[in-house]
């Protein structure tokens, strides 16, 4: 399969725009400049068939979009640098140097992004719909099938996953070392320690930093 590879660097964030609108995402977003002087953005994507890679980065720019959305494709980022948040339905996770996001396909999704730069891999829906394929079901009988058997949708299973793995860090940790709720929250993509104090309440019947000191 024939490997397509595109760049572009500059400061026209309107070409940028579309080049990501292309490959990636339906939206429209808000540019404003906040450092004019240094302003510069670049793209690098490489395509084979239906999937896609790339390469984003921007500064001196803060990037606002508003239920934008990626129909038909699974979407990962990979954060090196930058600062903001990002809304996933009930989520608001943040955007910071090591954080890895997931958009399900047809979630639409909020952000303000600024001075980033970050991987992104987009995997087509069909390629997910291939499980359900496997399985011999479709894939609105694969969301059937998640409310039945665990109570909630594919994306509420990925949420749940994602406490459950920050309840075992808590659970493992050594308090001594350093470690904080707060730290153990955005490393699973939680960036309100609020909510997330809420939902592990609920779910674990104590606050995490109970968890962490026992």
């Amino acid at each position: 399969m024939p490997i397509e590879r595109a760049r572009l660097v500059g400061r026209d964030m309107d070409a940028i725009v579309a080049m990501v609108r292309e490959q990636y995402a339906e939206h429209r977003p808000h540019i404003r400049y906040t450092d004019p002087a240094r302003a510069v953005a670049g793209l690098r994507t490489a395509t084979a068939g239906p999937l896609a890679a790339g390469h984003v980065r921007w500064q001196g720019i803060e990037y606002r979009v508003t239920d934008a959305r990626a129909n038909g494709r699974l979407l990962g980022v990979v954060a090196a640098s930058g600062s903001g948040s990002v809304s996933l339905g009930r989520d608001e996770l943040c955007f910071a140097g090591g954080d890895v996001l997931l958009d399900p396909p047809f979630q639409p999704y909020s952000a303000v992004l600024r001075d980033c730069e970050f991987e992104v891999v987009q995997i087509p829906w069909s390629s997910a719909a291939e499980v359900a394929t496997a399985a011999g079901v479709t894939a609105r009988a694969l969301q059937y099938a998640f409310r039945r058997h665990y109570g909630t949708t594919p994306t509420g299973y990925l949420r749940q996953v994602r406490l459950d793995r920050a309840h075992q860090e808590l659970r493992t940790a050594d308090p001594a070392a350093g470690l904080t709720v707060h730290a153990v929250a955005r490393r699973w993509g939680w960036s309100d320690s609020s909510k997330f104090t809420a939902a592990y309440q609920r779910q674990y019947g104590q606050v995490p930093s109970r968890t962490l000191r026992t």
